[in-house]
């Protein structure tokens, strides 16, 4: 292939390289799926800067004219359609209305749309095989992108494998089947539960709960108790775990219910604090502490995790680890695109998103004495049909 670049132009090199590229393209002297040049070699023969020539295969890749294959080169791209580039990206999540996924949402769509893409939001309402049978039926279009935040079901792993079997880019956010190939954005769960029972650490509580999910139909969940386990025994405290929420619970109502049993199976050796696994289960802790009569904070602190719209609406602001939703929704978009339009190549890439915690007025220092159980002022209302979900470390 032949080039003609003149640096003394004001006339952007890598539009200079683009333009060369497309006029021998278009003299008809090469076939489709033919090999052009690498770009390594291009940069040595004519004695440019690799920077200019990739950003002009980027361009032309966008563009369906080329297409770039691992370890062999730059190819003219398929005439008969098979390459040229589909703007569609799926977005598959969970449930658009609530507030964690739909700023997850958001900053995919953002990102889809400044860079010129189709998005389509499908919502599976919490619901696997629905998730399952969408992934199953994206099989039979047009390879395309497609973004997953999965629910974790059985049914999905084959569904996946078999989408990047025929050519879809699929990444996930925030959730992982493990060993699975593909691209993903995750958090450091394990990070995020270690840095919120430290702050509650650094406070000066010493009897802190972990209150948390049923484990068989969460990926989280178990990521989130290590790192609550580790920064209690790192501080040489006792963990406790409680579980608070069932599969087929609604958290509005049993989370309240359950945390309430809990509590008055402890016999009022309350803990001083409490990390519980996601803002939306918080709202039912606090809803069973106070029916339990105790106060937050001073009885007990509660830190949150996600930072979902309400925290900040509650009549006690909710402490809590935000997650930055909206920006992981952008990478897992954005690493989509990268990955389409040939700027992302080689082994799938993990994203770790970071996170930060906000101190709002669910947390303060112990009311009591450092290690003994909270003020003694708080009394039980009424009884309960007590059953202590209280899980050993």
């Amino acid at each position: 292939m032949e080039l003609k670049v003149d640096t003394n132009l004001k006339l952007p090199l890598h539009h200079q390289i683009g333009e060369g590229i497309l006029s021998q393209v278009r003299s008809g002297k090469f076939k489709s799926g033919e090999l052009l040049f690498t770009e390594v070699g291009l940069s040595e023969r004519f004695g440019i800067s690799l920077g200019p020539i990739r950003q002009a295969v980027n361009e032309l890749v966008s563009r369906g004219i080329l297409e770039r294959r691992r370890a062999k080169g730059v190819f003219l791209a398929d005439a008969e359609g098979k390459t040229p580039l589909n703007r569609r990206i799926t977005y598959i999540t969970p449930d658009i209305s609530h507030s964690f996924f739909g700023s997850m949402v958001r900053g995919g769509e953002h990102c889809a749309r400044e860079q010129g893409y189709d998005i389509v939001i499908s919502n599976t309402d919490f619901d696997r095989a629905k998730e399952a049978k969408l992934l199953t039926d994206l099989a039979s279009t047009e390879p395309h992108i497609v973004v997953l935040c999965t629910t974790g079901g059985a049914g999905s792993r084959p569904a996946i494998e078999r989408l990047v079997e025929r050519g879809f880019i699929v990444v996930m956010i925030d959730s992982h089947f493990p060993g699975l190939n593909v691209d993903a954005v995750e958090n450091d769960n394990v990070k995020i539960a270690r840095d919120a029972t430290e702050y509650l650490i650094g406070l000066g509580h010493r009897q802190i709960a972990f209150i948390t999910v049923d484990e068989s139909e969460a990926l989280n969940a178990p990521l989130r108790r290590r790192g609550y386990q580790q920064a209690m025994e790192r501080a040489g405290l006792t963990p406790l775990v409680a579980v608070i929420d069932y599969p087929g619970d609604k958290w509005e109502v049993d989370n309240e219910r359950r945390t309430a049993e809990w509590l008055e199976g402890l016999n009022g050796n309350y803990p001083t604090a409490c990390f519980v696994i996601s803002d939306t289960n918080a709202v039912g802790v606090l809803r069973g502490l106070r029916k339990m009569n105790l106060q937050v904070p001073e009885d007990v602190s509660v830190i949150g995790c996600s930072d979902l719209d309400f925290a900040r609406m509650l009549t006690a602001p909710l402490t809590t680890i935000n997650q930055d939703s909206y920006g992981m929704g952008h990478t897992g978009v954005q690493i989509g695109i990268d990955r389409r339009e040939g700027r992302l190549t080689g082994e799938p890439v993990v994203k770790v998103q970071p996170h930060r915690l906000v101190e709002r007025m669910t947390t303060q220092r112990p009311n009591a004495d450092e290690n003994g159980p909270p003020a003694k002022s708080a009394r039980r209302k009424g009884k309960s049909r007590a059953r202590s979900d209280t899980v050993p470390a």
